[in-house]
């Protein structure tokens, strides 16, 4: 599967590139260009590490985005674009309810089924989460693929457990234990996906022997390649 950043130019070149539309397919087409450019500007942003600058961009593309539809409803593009738009300024549970349409009308996009699955894990739900990624791994099970799946959820488990350490430190020991185990859980989802892979194996040990889970940690340890 392409990166994101290579998704977003992807399509950016296709829009640039259409001829033969009718006036209402080229406005549309020019407002959507126009969410596209400011989607990949919000990567770059996010890239440099100027995350409010993202926030600000994303926003726009979503404006764009909806602009769109109320030009042409029957836009598939739009509805996925808007999900993914929702997922970059962590308003998971738009992008939730954007995804779902847009998976109705376009039942073979591994990038929205993916982030869709994202959405609900970074939500709680582990288990739907799980089967919306697995499906768009079924769709496209490269290497590729499987990375840009394993690599969100080592950062969603990452950033769970950081939670579950803030939330010690401020004395509520049961929301940081919670925390925690959700993020061996995430990071488990993430093994499955990719046994080999050390940098999710690695965490899950550390993680595991923070929180008592001995049996896990002695597990894991096996898997190991020094």
């Amino acid at each position: 599967m392409k990166t994101l950043k290579s998704i977003l130019f992807f399509v950016l070149f296709v829009i640039m590139t259409s001829c033969g539309q009718t006036d209402k397919q080229s406005k549309s087409f020019k407002v959507f260009n126009e969410g596209v450019s400011y989607s990949l500007d919000a990567t770059i942003e996010l890239e440099k590490g100027n995350f409010e600058n993202a926030i600000e961009l994303n926003t726009k593309a979503i404006d764009k985005f909806l602009e769109m539809l109320q030009i042409d409803s029957t836009h598939k593009m739009a509805l996925g674009a808007l999900g993914h738009s929702y997922y970059m300024i962590r308003d998971y549970q738009k992008g939730i309810e954007w995804y779902e349409k847009a998976n109705m009308v376009d039942t073979n996009n591994v990038a929205n089924y993916l982030e869709y699955g994202l959405c609900l894990i970074n939500l709680g739900d582990l288990s739907n989460g799980n089967s919306a990624i697995e499906k768009a791994i079924s769709i496209d099970n490269s290497k590729a693929s499987i990375d840009h799946a394993v690599y969100n959820l080592l950062d969603i488990g990452t950033l769970a457990f950081d939670y579950g350490k803030e939330y010690d430190k401020q004395g509520d020991k049961e929301e940081g234990q919670a925390y925690k185990e959700f993020s061996i859980a995430v990071l488990l989802i993430a093994h499955h996906l990719d046994t080999t892979n050390q940098e999710v194996i690695r965490p899950i040990i550390d993680f595991s022997e923070k929180i008592g889970y001995a049996e896990t940690a002695e597990e894991f340890k096996n898997k190991v390649i020094n």
